[in-house]
């Protein structure tokens, strides 16, 4: 399966710091905002009131015709970044679905991971890569608003935040965290709660 439920995530046990839950009061401020200002809608329906896709998986199957993968980097104190993780993740979404790519790094993306996707995309018509250092200013925001849903590695918390206000489907490419119980998977775990997001599996 392409997909794991969110409700498999382990839980965060023992007792709340207080700055975890700080942040984590400011991360349900964000969604009651996102909510408020119609910037993201209810789970089923789009910010206007139109029905659209619950889940993930429904919003494959309605055909969409553009997505978003959102590539991070590298941050010594956070995570351990595997290139061959990476883009074995980003070969099986892509190879799932016929549709138009768009593939955008990050200024933290290594150079060898790079070369990869510009191995990885070049035979496909269907897929577009850009370099961070090529986009213009307000470029991705830009693919927020044409693209219904993006994958975003995990690492990149802020463009989950951008993609589901903007009214994007999210679906998150884990990486490997250096301490499990961080301020960031934290996050994504609470989103994950709401059904906001998704995990990517390979399997």
């Amino acid at each position: 399966m392409l997909f794991r439920s969110a409700a498999r995530r382990p839980a965060v046990t023992g007792p709340v710091p207080r700055a975890t839950a700080h942040r984590l009061d400011r991360d349900r401020e964000r969604v009651r905002s996102a909510r408020l200002t119609g910037r993201f809608g209810p789970a089923g329906y789009s910010s206007n009131g139109v029905r659209r896709p619950a889940g993930l998986m429904e919003a494959l199957q309605s055909m969409t015709k553009r997505e978003v993968i959102l590539i991070g980097g590298i941050d010594h104190k956070s995570h351990y970044w595997n290139t061959a993780e990476v883009i074995a993740q980003v070969r099986n979404i892509i190879g799932h679905h016929e549709i138009h790519w768009t593939i955008s790094s990050s200024p933290r993306t290594p150079g060898d991971t790079l070369q990869a996707l510009t191995e990885l995309c070049e035979p496909h018509k269907n897929i577009d890569f850009f370099r961070a250092e090529n986009t213009p200013p307000g470029w991705i925001e830009k693919q927020y608003h044409e693209n219904s849903l993006a994958w975003v590695t995990a690492d990149s918390v802020s463009m989950v935040y951008e993609a589901l206000s903007a009214g994007c489907q999210v679906g998150i490419l884990p990486v490997k965290w250096k301490h499990e119980d961080n301020k960031f998977q934290r996050s994504l775990n609470y989103l994950a709660e709401k059904k906001l997001i998704t995990f990517f599996a390979d399997k």
